[in-house]
């Protein structure tokens, strides 16, 4: 930018960020209140991932019992025939 500058190219001004930039309503001058809320929905979404774990763990034991019982009536069947 700087060395394009200097060899007289026309570009566009640099655009200042941070204190220039308008705030979205609602917000608060700090940074503090976004990293709680980003916080506390992170913590939000792991309990609720943490409750689909436990959710597939149980739905997972009970298909493994249904699986044995199935082995069961196979095996009886074989015999059958």
């Amino acid at each position: 930018y700087r060395v394009a500058r200097q060899r007289g190219a026309t570009l566009q001004p640099r655009v200042r960020r941070g204190a220039g930039r308008p705030r979205r309503a609602g917000r608060p001058a700090g940074g503090a209140g976004d990293a709680q809320a980003v916080l506390g929905r992170a913590l939000s979404a792991l309990d609720e991932l943490g409750g689909l774990v436990r959710r597939q763990e149980q739905e997972l034991v009970r298909l493994r019992d249904e699986n044995t019982q199935f082995d069961q009536i196979r095996k009886l069947m074989k015999r059958v025939k």
